[in-house]
């Protein structure tokens, strides 16, 4: 008799379907071979609670998810590592450092960037973003700085503009207002959205609230507002208005990073890795994916959102355990997206906006059901 035969699996990130996809492994190992997970940091950070982290309510342990013990639980072993690309056959992937691993299936689940990162002008130099949380510090160390300089000189000489004006984007403004306020300081801060409404990945309700909001708490909004570069100490519009900025946050959509774009695998026209409802790669190559790096190629209406990632993760884990047992054609569940998701956004100041099948509405509850909703999360995968 044949022996079963061994195959090894590679994750590539610790994104939140593959920490699902560890858990569920922890509580029912695959069978079949061995998981390897391959990521820049041994730990992972929930995305929902960064504005928190950056206004400075939360500490960082309390986003903080240990990927090295959550592999070790599923029984696998952890590598700290970027990848540079996956083989088209799925069969390999070579890191940043030049090692090649060989694979028999592998999947990705290592986020996006903000679009604009690497081809506008400046930004790399003299903008910060939020993601990773290294760059989350840096960019709370920014804020503090400014802060303190505007103590120091009775009057602040520092601005703060906000590229980008999406559900992240916005949360980060009111946390940078809220964190001002606290140490009774005017900041002055502009956020600068290119399409002709705040929130555009909702209804219109969404906005106008945000966008209400916001100005209530003296933060400018610029819609219809193309920011074509940055400098160290201004924000260039197309239309030729400049935003003064000394503390820039590039926040503006989503860019596949760079082992998504290199990868010799199917892309959609965004150069996002292009997968079928199994969450395979089209081209039937045992490589998967999920999260922001994927593009659905049945549901292409998708937005880049956590909510996503966190569902696709189940399903993700059963087609994952069913390939490393061999079994390819059998069993295989699909991913169906939710057509409409709870939106919360923190508006820092003891309320948060609720967006819930088309009906808006701010209050305290609002934000009691976000804090409890992300502590739960987190909580799912602490050890016990």
């Amino acid at each position: 008799m044949t022996a079963p035969r061994h195959r090894r699996l590679v994750l590539l990130g610790g994104g939140h379907a593959h920490i699902e996809v560890l858990r569920l492994a922890a509580q029912h190992r695959f069978t079949g071979g061995e998981i390897l997970v391959i990521s820049p940091s041994a730990h992972s950070h929930y995305t929902g609670m960064i504005p928190g982290f950056v206004r400075g309510s939360y500490a960082e342990s309390a986003l903080t998810i240990d990927v090295d013990w959550l592999t070790r639980e599923a029984g696998g072993a952890f590598q700290e590592g970027c990848a540079a690309a996956v083989a088209a056959d799925g069969r390999s992937v070579t890191l940043e450092n030049g090692d090649v691993l060989e694979c028999d299936l592998v999947s990705a689940d290592v986020g996006s960037e903000p679009s604009g990162l690497r081809d506008v002008p400046g930004v790399a130099d003299h903008a910060f973003t939020a993601r990773p949380i290294d760059r989350s510090r840096a960019l709370a160390g920014a804020i503090e700085q400014a802060i303190a300089r505007a103590r120091r000189r009775g009057t602040s000489e520092d601005a703060v503009a906000i590229v980008g004006g999406g559900g992240g984007a916005v949360e980060i403004a009111f946390a940078i207002r809220a964190r001002a306020e606290a140490a009774g300081v005017s900041l002055p801060l502009t956020v600068i959205e290119a399409k002709p409404d705040l929130l555009p990945e909702f209804e219109s309700a969404m906005g106008r609230t945000a966008g209400r909001v916001l100005r209530n708490r003296s933060v400018d909004v610029l819609t219809n507002a193309k920011a074509t570069s940055v400098t160290a100490t201004e924000v260039l519009l197309a239309d030729g208005r400049r935003v003064p900025s000394t503390v820039t946050v590039w926040l503006g959509g989503a860019a596949p990073v760079a082992v998504t774009r290199n990868s010799s695998v199917p892309k959609n026209a965004h150069h996002f890795w292009a997968v079928d409802s199994t969450l395979r790669s089209t081209s039937g190559a045992p490589v998967w994916g999920a999260g922001d790096c994927v593009a659905l190629r049945d549901f292409p209406w998708v937005p880049k959102a956590g909510v996503y990632a966190v569902r696709e993760g189940p399903v993700l884990a059963a087609n994952l355990r069913a390939a490393m047992a061999g079994d390819t054609h059998r069993g295989l569940v699909l991913y169906q997206p939710q057509s409409s998701y709870l939106s919360i956004l923190d508006t820092a100041d003891g309320h948060a906006i609720m967006r819930w099948k088309g009906h808006v509405f701010r209050g305290r509850a609002a934000l009691w059901l976000k804090v409890y909703i992300d502590s739960r999360f987190v909580d799912r995968y602490r050890q016990r």
